[in-house]
């Protein structure tokens, strides 16, 4: 699974980069809580190692792109 993110990276990062660059002011600050109150959940658990807490973020990204895959697959998307 790492080596399929390491190839897919260059494709999710120019997907966020783009998706960042439409990002209103409000949608930014938004998204700076979002990540605060990950580091919050996750940073504490982590022990605050950047490279766990990287981990552990990956880790959701995978389940929740899994999880709209399996969404789109069942009503017949893809």
């Amino acid at each position: 699974m790492m080596r399929a993110y390491g190839e897919a990276e260059r494709f999710l990062e120019a997907e966020r980069a783009e998706w960042l660059s439409r990002l209103t002011p409000h949608e930014a600050r938004a998204l700076s809580e979002q990540l605060y109150a990950v580091w919050e959940r996750g940073g504490r658990r982590a022990g605050g190692q950047w490279d766990a807490l990287d981990r552990l973020q990956l880790e959701e990204l995978v389940a929740v792109r899994g999880a709209f895959a399996r969404l789109a697959r069942a009503r017949g998307h893809l």
